[in-house]
């Protein structure tokens, strides 16, 4: 018979496994289950089919049985939101550049400077004050 084990304190499935004595084993249910798709109750010992995962920056939090977005992830999700807006201003030409007022030219490089320093904030990366870019630029 095929069990799938799980943690008995979270109902997290941890393993799958095969008993040819079809005796059940601890913490365990009949079947063939994952962790990606399923978890136990622990009360009830039913096995519970969860919701699909939203996108991968979701983690399950077996506490809630919800997905929730996974922090570890977040940092780099507002990088990448900063750096295609830094490549905005990185692929500006010099003689598009040189067009400028020399008021334009320090906006651009102070809005460009204010993006870099993002990740220093102190609120980063939960909460983040994006800087302004310069109305003229489109």
């Amino acid at each position: 018979m095929i069990y799938s084990v799980y943690d008995p304190i979270t109902g997290q499935i941890l393993s799958t496994i095969f008993d040819s004595t079809d005796s059940s084993p601890d913490n365990s249910v009949p079947g063939n289950y994952n962790d990606q798709e399923h978890y136990v109750d622990i009360e009830t010992k039913n096995v519970i089919f969860k919701s699909s995962k939203p996108t991968d920056d979701h983690l399950w939090d077996i506490n809630s049985k919800t997905w929730i977005v996974d922090d570890t992830k977040l940092p780099n999700q507002m990088r990448k939101k900063r750096n295609q807006l830094l490549s905005v201003i990185d692929k500006v030409n010099l003689i598009w550049y040189s067009s400028l007022s020399i008021e334009q030219q320090t906006q651009l490089q102070n809005y460009r400077t204010a993006l870099l320093n993002v990740p220093q904030q102190d609120g980063f990366p939960n909460n983040i004050n994006w800087p302004s870019k310069p109305s003229w630029l489109s």
